[in-house]
């Protein structure tokens, strides 16, 4: 199947991992895959490196980018895809009338849970063939905001399983330069260090589980957030300010999975996925996350960690406190967790049944 991805956004979370990772696994299954992508930003550099995905530079920097849609259009022509597939929701007006204009039927996918204006609910649905969706929670989020259901799937996130992997030599070595010792219980956070990502709480629920357990250690790798968030002070001022490591944001985060005990997601504002925490269980990490939007799709309770409260200081730090105390219980649900996502997640599983939908929606 020949296949023209578009992803223009510059950034490098969640959403452009998702399309990475569906690129190189679409090439990978043998399928003819282009990709319209901005030059020289995360998405470029990443498949850059694989030969088996062709790389077209496009400019798209609004959703009525005249000039980008023309080239786009261009790039259309010299690949002749038998399917245009967008990504961002910048990009969705773009994708939409260049496929229709072409003739080339198109999927996008949505990944947040944003609002719609009323002639995108009205129009696009009619230009496109399907709108993907990650889990069931954002396909009845789209439905309550107004896109016909017909139009709608899911498709969960894929997770690159060979990477995303158990690996003790990368464990030793990250812990060993985190200073971390073998017996220290290290919890970890990966993400944007902001208020609705629930750090606060965390925080407090960690410290607690610190003045219980003294091997308890706290690993927050990612970007510093907001201004209005002041969880570096409030660690600061903690009696245990010593027991956090500080890391930034890198676009390779599997060597710090392998470092950690156990994994968190403590959102207080609802997540359509929980990529994070597929990503973590593929490397074989307990999890523990909020128990609201599609998180809870994106683990499985009991079995390879927990879900909690939003802010609940107390069960956060009971969870904590219990894993931390039991490492029986952190190694069987990190085989637990290993297994569900090669089963649910995994790229080579999730792009075959991409292309089933594809068949299907011809």
């Amino acid at each position: 199947m020949k296949l023209l991805l578009v992803g223009t956004n510059r950034g490098g979370g969640g959403t452009e991992s998702h399309f990475i990772t569906l690129a190189a696994a679409l090439a990978d299954a043998g399928h003819d895959v282009s990709a319209a992508v901005w030059p020289e930003e995360f998405i470029h550099r990443a498949l850059a490196r694989h030969p088996r995905v062709r790389l077209f530079p496009l400019q798209l920097v609004a959703r009525y980018d005249v000039r980008g849609a023309l080239e786009l259009s261009r790039i259309v022509r010299a690949v002749r895809p038998e399917w245009l597939v967008g990504a961002f929701k910048r990009e969705y007006w773009p994708v939409a009338v260049v496929g229709r204009r072409r003739r080339v039927p198109v999927v996008l996918f949505s990944h947040l849970d944003q609002r719609f204006h009323p002639t995108m609910t009205f129009a696009l649905p009619r230009l496109v063939r399907r709108i993907v969706a990650p889990t069931e929670y954002l396909r009845r989020r789209l439905v309550e905001r107004g896109m016909p259901a017909a139009k709608l799937a899911v498709l969960p996130n894929p997770v690159d399983t060979a990477h995303f992997r158990p690996d003790r030599v990368a464990r030793a070595e990250m812990r060993t330069r985190l200073r971390f010792d073998d017996d220290d219980v290290v919890v970890g956070f990966v993400g944007r260090q902001e208020r609705g990502k629930g750090v606060m709480a965390l925080a407090d629920s960690v410290h607690a589980a610190m003045d219980a357990d003294p091997r308890v250690r706290m690993l927050w790798v990612g970007h510093p957030g907001d201004e209005r968030t002041e969880l570096r002070e409030v660690v600061e001022r903690s009696p245990h300010a010593a027991r956090h490591a500080w890391e930034p944001w890198t676009a390779d985060v599997a060597p710090y999975f392998a470092a950690m005990d156990v994994c968190t997601l403590p959102s207080i504002g609802p997540e359509t996925f929980g990529r994070v925490l597929a990503e973590a269980q593929a490397c074989g990490v307990p999890v523990l996350g909020s128990a609201l939007g599609g998180i809870p799709e994106a683990m499985r309770d009991g079995v390879t960690g927990r879900l909690l409260p939003p802010a609940d200081v107390p069960a956060w730090t009971v969870a904590i406190r219990a894993l931390a105390a039991d490492a029986e219980l952190r190694a069987r649900m990190g085989r637990e967790g290993r297994a569900f996502v090669e089963r649910e997640f995994a790229a080579p599983r999730v792009t075959e049944r991409f292309v089933e939908q594809l068949r299907a929606w011809r």
